[in-house]
């Protein structure tokens, strides 16, 4: 079987066809390797309804202007049941503002508001596009990453972590 797999803003980190799995790379400069330039802040993305098995969506989504209908649009073009790995700064970080083209962090909630049964639930009459949070990994770079007790210190102090990655299984 045939994996469709989508690398979302994937600037130079180009995937390649491998066991079985066929990647198409996506970014919004047309360089060697991407297959498909495309402005992600733009509605109605030109990909196909229902297509790809699993999309990797590293460091872009904070740069997007809003995230709803960017989730929306990840949920179009995914099948049901699809992997979606993505990648933000976490919201108490200062990886959020060292870039200044980022427009928000997040928090380990940010995608309650797309799932069922998750604290911030109540919400998710935003949009229809659900997704079960399968997985949220915190991540901290340098010395700070042998900083003990990072996952009770992450909720009262400013930069202990860096990132936070999730796994989102697309329901339809």
């Amino acid at each position: 079987m045939i994996i469709q797999a989508l690398n979302l803003g994937c600037g130079k980190d180009i995937k390649v066809n491998e066991n079985n799995i066929c990647w198409t790379n996506v970014d919004i400069l047309p360089s060697d390797g991407v297959d498909i330039d495309i402005d992600l802040n733009k509605s109605a993305w030109p990909l196909e309804d229902n297509k790809y098995d699993l999309i990797l969506f590293k460091d872009i989504l904070e740069h997007l202007d809003n995230v709803v209908p960017t989730m929306e649009e990840l949920h179009r073009i995914a099948k049901p049941n699809c992997l979606i790995k993505i990648a933000v700064p976490y919201y108490a970080s200062k990886v959020v503002y060292t870039d200044p083209t980022h427009r928000r962090g997040f928090t380990k909630h940010s995608f309650d508001y797309f799932a069922e049964g998750r604290k911030y639930s109540s919400y998710n009459f935003y949009t229809k596009a659900r997704f079960d949070i399968q997985n949220t990994r915190f991540l901290t770079f340098g010395p700070r990453k042998f900083i003990p007790f990072k996952s009770i210190l992450r909720e009262f102090l400013n930069n202990i972590t860096d990132i936070i990655e999730f796994d989102l299984i697309v329901k339809k």
